[in-house]
């Protein structure tokens, strides 16, 4: 097509995808698009294939965003990726994975979104990393959802832990999903080749979390972490910064003490 795959305008509960989802790529404009501007939104995006090949594999991008949303309540995947198969691939597009331009409550989760040329989640839609604001929420797409900050990932041979902070509304649940790749995106802000973990807290009285999500089976150094946090009203957040997951540190050697004796 020469524009836009799917578009939608003023409607509710729209689903795209869902048991079997659809092959959404190639097109000249966005491969889904939401615009609606009432605000109704309750609409879903579930187990498409977006810029992909049918595998799911190789190139066949679209030339704009991935999955555009001008609308609120809009999901992006699926809530329970493990027990269903919601989750949507978005991958290899010309802008942004998901760019989110206005509206609030539009969550995304679980997705496998790698190598689009823009954000892997790009609220405003502007092509810019959103920075973290003082005091959330904030004015804007998502009401500027902070995303988390890592302070360390670290492998020990074996399983790989990592450990962030969050800074958002006070006395609030959220969930954080962790997500793994063999390179962090030019941005230096995600994107994300594979969940790796989810974790679900809620923030204090002055809105901060510390917290780590550890013994994991699964060692992974040498490649990079990035997590999106969402919460239950504000919709999720752009990517967070890379973290390098840091190799075992090997056991010192073995010091070798040479002994003479008088004959």
């Amino acid at each position: 097509n020469g524009g836009d795959g799917v578009l939608v305008g003023d409607a509710y509960g729209v689903t795209i995808g869902g048991a079997s989802g659809n092959l959404i790529s190639g097109n000249g404009g966005r491969g889904i698009a939401f615009t609606g501007s009432t605000g109704a939104g309750g609409s879903s995006v579930l187990g498409n294939l977006i810029g992909t090949d049918a595998p799911g594999l190789r190139p066949l991008g679209n030339s704009s965003h991935g999955v555009f949303l001008a609308d609120t309540n809009v999901s992006v995947g699926g809530r329970f990726a493990d027990i269903n198969p919601q989750a949507n691939v978005i991958a290899f597009n010309g802008g942004a994975g998901i760019a989110i331009a206005s509206g609030t409550s539009d969550p995304a989760f679980n997705n496998l979104v790698f190598g689009n040329a823009h954000l892997g989640i790009d609220l405003r839609a502007d092509g810019a990393v959103e920075p973290n604001q003082p005091a959330n929420p904030a004015s804007g797409p998502n009401n500027l959802q902070n995303y988390p900050v890592f302070t360390s990932a670290s492998s020990n041979g074996i399983s790989t832990t990592v450990n962030f902070t969050l800074h958002a509304v006070p006395g609030t649940p959220y969930r954080v999903d962790i997500y793994q790749s063999a390179a962090c995106d030019a941005s230096g802000n995600g994107q994300g080749r594979a969940l790796w973990a989810t974790a679900s807290f809620s923030t204090d009285a002055s809105g901060n979390f510390t917290g780590s999500v550890p013994s994991v089976v699964l060692d992974i150094p040498g490649r990079v972490v990035s997590a999106v946090a969402t919460g239950a009203t504000t919709g999720s957040s752009e990517f967070a910064a890379c973290a390098l997951v840091a190799p075992p540190v090997p056991p010192p050697s073995p010091v070798h003490r040479r002994v003479s004796r008088a004959l």
